[in-house]
């Protein structure tokens, strides 16, 4: 097209700077003019030739336009590239297993077959395995020790040639580790060129491998039945019956809400349900016992067992080769007795609190219990003893018992007879008075009858004690006119302390700010709090960030303090005032044992809070 254009670009020129003139008159055919050339006898050439050299321009113009357009023209279609040719007609197949057991081997035999009519050349094979397939030997051997590489390259095949007709088989065997259902995929990616082209052309085959249990025995044995008082044991066997030993093996017990592990045999490896088997050879088994109870469960619950037998894999991660599950379904007690805090606020209550509890008491059996005794037993740390008062119960320490002297119902309690009975005590204040930190009263209960000679437990109460804290400023004089004057610099140190009891209080915060008049001094923080605190100089605010705010801050150990320097220049108006230091003051946190959010405040900070003598931090004239 651009030769083209050139062209007529050309001849456009060239008529544009010769144009055409009127022709000239001719003399007559019949009368020739004087001194003029007889007509030549060459007719039609000679008028040809008279015509080229009248417009020879023209005529070289229009030859070199389609020399130039020629040779375009063969530039054009002799430097495009030649049309890619098709992928060439091969089979790529994988011959594996759906299932496999987990840990186990899996053998793929990979079959590559030329159907095309030509050769194709640098035939090579690669393979992908998904996480948890590792590759153990192959026939034949891998370019490279991952086993991701084969070439069909060698000293007889040195251009690695697939002849048409001509098959390759690979077989790959590996291992599969996993959990139970996982899928894990082998990809192969058959690479290959035509004999006479460059490009390059895949073909892609995938395999999955659905992991199943392995070869290994799990059972269990227990009580299909217990209620929440009794303990209940229960026996988990395993064994290897795959062909193979079975390394890095570990025995997980998931217990159910309700049960509460007290012991096993042999101990757990790690936590209370862990218990570490190393190798477990062809055809070994083992045995592991635990114990506990279903004190928090609820009659009629169901409360499952689940037990995994897992592998370590070669990235260090357990998979589940085996699983099964145990349901033991709760009993009701024949005697209930539940116990609840009447005026709790979450179950959280203050040093000093009055705590009211509620017992409540029932016969869920078909007969009667006779004879019947309640115990309630308090922890005595953070409880005022003396101000216990028990309805119809005998208080003996931190011990209440409840039975037919002060309550008449209990000597006789018939099926489905209930009752309730209420009891007070008071918190101490402070809670405590050692060091002792997140700090909770924990009360027990239990009842027996002449029926029931073993104590039915009921349910455990914890209530926590918040921790008191307080925020506390203060200022002295450092440098300066004293008492305050007019016109007169005076620089004071003002003080924020802050003081807790049994928590660590997390994410504290404290925020003030200094007022409009008043010069901060940044360099006089306190040494250890200067790199937590920051100064906006727009609003006047300081931020403290305190960070974490440890338990038993001013009673056993100093308070956590900030100090800090404020220059002051009272003027006129000032006179019989107070000038302000430190205003808006205010702290927050996040207890890290009750969870409640900590808000303090303290009155603004004047140089009225100066030491006596200093008339009273009023400005003079």
């Amino acid at each position: 097209m651009w030769a083209k254009l050139w062209y007529n670009q050309s001849i456009m020129a060239a008529f544009e700077t010769k144009p055409l003139l009127d022709p000239p008159p001719q003399p007559s055919p019949f009368q020739p003019q004087p001194g003029a050339t007889p007509p030549s006898s060459g007719g039609r050439w000679d008028r040809i030739k008279d015509f080229y050299r009248a417009n020879k321009w023209y005529v070289w113009a229009i030859a070199i336009g389609v020399i130039i357009i020629a040779v375009l023209g063969y530039f054009a279609f002799h430097s495009r590239p030649p049309a890619p040719a098709q992928e060439a007609n091969v089979d790529l197949s994988i011959d594996a297993p759906q299932t496999a057991a987990s840990g186990g081997e899996v053998i793929y035999k990979i079959i590559a077959q030329n159907r095309d009519k030509v050769s194709l050349v640098d035939v090579n094979l690669e393979l992908v395995y998904s996480d948890g397939i590792n590759y153990v030997s192959s026939s034949p051997k891998a370019d490279n020790l991952s086993g991701t590489a084969f070439a069909l390259k060698s000293g007889s095949n040195p251009k690695g040639e697939l002849s048409p007709g001509q098959n390759v088989v690979i077989i790959v065997k590996t291992t599969a580790q996993g959990n139970i259902n996982d899928e894990k995929q082998l990809t192969a990616r058959l690479h290959y060129h035509y004999s006479n082209i460059s490009s390059e052309f895949t073909k892609e085959a995938t395999s999955t491998v659905r992991l199943i249990a392995s070869d290994i025995g799990l059972d269990v044995t227990g009580p299909q039945a217990a209620n929440n008082a009794q303990p209940a044991s229960y026996d988990v066997s395993y064994s290897n019956d795959s062909d193979h030993d079975i390394n890095n093996a570990r025995l997980e017990v998931l217990y159910p809400d309700g049960f509460s592990y007290t012991g096993s045999t042999p101990q757990p490896s790690l936590a209370k349900n862990i218990w570490n088997i190393g190798t477990l050879k062809r055809g070994d088994n083992g045995k592991v016992s635990f114990q506990g109870t279903f004190k928090s469960a609820q009659p009629g619950q169901s409360q499952t067992f689940t037990i995994n037998f897992l592998v370590q894999d070669a990235q260090g991660n357990y998979n589940t080769q085996a699983s099964t599950t145990y349901t033991t379904t709760i009993s009701a007690l024949p005697l209930v007795v539940t116990q609840s805090l009447e005026n709790s606020s979450g179950g959280i209550a203050k040093p000093g609190d009055t705590l009211d509890y509620s017992v409540k008491y029932q016969n869920t059996a078909a007969v009667a219990a006779t004879g019947v005794n309640i115990v309630l037993t308090l922890d005595p740390k953070s409880l005022d003893l003396s101000t216990i008062e028990a309805q119809g119960g005998e208080v003996n320490n931190n011990t209440i018992t409840w039975n037919a002297a002060g309550v008449p119902n209990l000597e006789n309690l018939n099926p489905n007879d209930s009752g309730q009975l209420r009891f007070v005590v008071r918190v101490k204040d402070p809670a405590v008075k050692d060091s002792s930190k997140n700090v909770a009263i924990v009360t027990t209960i239990k009842v027996k009858s002449n029926e029931y000679q073993t104590y039915l437990p009921g349910n455990d109460l914890s209530v926590k004690i918040s921790s008191p804290a307080a925020l506390k400023g203060s200022a002295k004089a450092v440098s300066g006119a004293l008492p305050l004057h007019v016109g007169q610099s005076t620089t004071m140190q003002v003080t924020v302390s802050l003081t807790n009891s049994t928590d660590d209080f997390g994410s504290a915060a404290l925020t003030g700010f200094i007022p409009a008049g008043a010069v901060y001094d940044p360099a006089s923080v306190n040494a250890g709090e200067s790199k937590n605190v920051s100064y906006d100089s727009a609003t006047g605010k300081i931020t403290w960030k305190v960070g974490t705010l440890a338990a038993h801050l001013g009673d056993f150990n100093p308070p956590r303090s900030l100090s800090f320097n404020v220059r002051v220049n009272p003027s006129a108006s000032q006179v019989g005032k107070t000038v302000s230091l430190f205003r808006n003051i205010s702290f927050n946190a996040k207890d890290g044992f009750t969870g409640q959010d900590i808000n303090l405040q303290t009155q603004d900070i004047t140089s009225s809070d100066l030491p006596d003598g200093l008339n009273n931090g009023r400005v003079q004239g």
